[in-house]
Formats: C-alpha cells, structure tokens, sequence
C-alpha cells in the first residue's frame, strides 16, 4: 500500500472502505467468532530467504482494516499476531509489523507458496 493510500484510509475511511475488497476474514479461533471485513488489500510481494534448510519463498502484503467493530465494513478492535486473514479463502498469517493508527490497521500478512512437483512415473509423465 503507497503512503497516499495509507494516508487516505486514516482521514475518509468510511468513504475508502466502500470500495475496498470483500471476501476477508479475521480468524482468531478458539477466541473469538470469524469476522467479515472489507479490507484495502495491497499487491502479493515475494521474497527469496535464506534459511538453513535452504532458500524459501514468502509471499507478504499489507491489509487495511478498521479498528471499530461496529462499522459496517467490519473492523477489529485490536488485532492479535496469533490470529490469522483470510483473503478469497486462503489464510495469511499475521506478521510484523502491525501499524495501529486512528481508526484504521495495516497488517502485513504472509504465506508460503503452494508448490507443485512432479515426479517421474506420475500422472503417466516420464
């Protein structure tokens, strides 16, 4: 998300969030009960990381919700890192940093890519 629309969803967030995507949910089960949102959700970055297994993939970006939950776009008055987004049906986990501002929060979410491979001798290949 650009700092204008950062800034835009902290000054007209009812006017913003009109257009903001639907199809988000903010799990935090065992805790408390799913909530609907609609969400300013930011392009997928993938990142390459080292680790000691390897090299990994991890897809991140930011989401923009409302931090009152009696809006009519949904919102979540504190959001935990322990919870998780769901965005068209795919969980994010919540990572650093979460950014609380006014009446409005950007988390950054991430997940790992789904990876496919093939294997010899499978589905009638090699």
């Amino acid at each position: 998300m650009s700092r204008f629309e950062a800034g835009i969803a902290r000054v007209f967030p009812d006017h913003l969030f009109q257009f903001g995507r639907t199809g988000v949910r903010y799990l935090d089960e065992p805790h408390a009960e799913p909530v609907d949102l609609t969400a300013i959700v930011g392009p997928e970055r993938t990142d390459e990381l080292d680790g000691e297994t390897g090299r990994k993939l991890r897809i991140t970006r930011e989401v923009t919700i409302l931090t009152d939950p009696d809006s009519d776009y949904g919102g979540v008055a504190s959001p935990k890192m322990s919870a998780t987004i769901e965005i068209d049906g795919v969980e994010w986990t919540i990572a650093p940093p979460v950014t609380v501002d006014g009446n409005t929060a950007t988390l950054t979410v991430s997940r790992s890519p789904q990876v496919e491979r093939g294997r010899a001798g499978y589905r009638g290949h090699g």
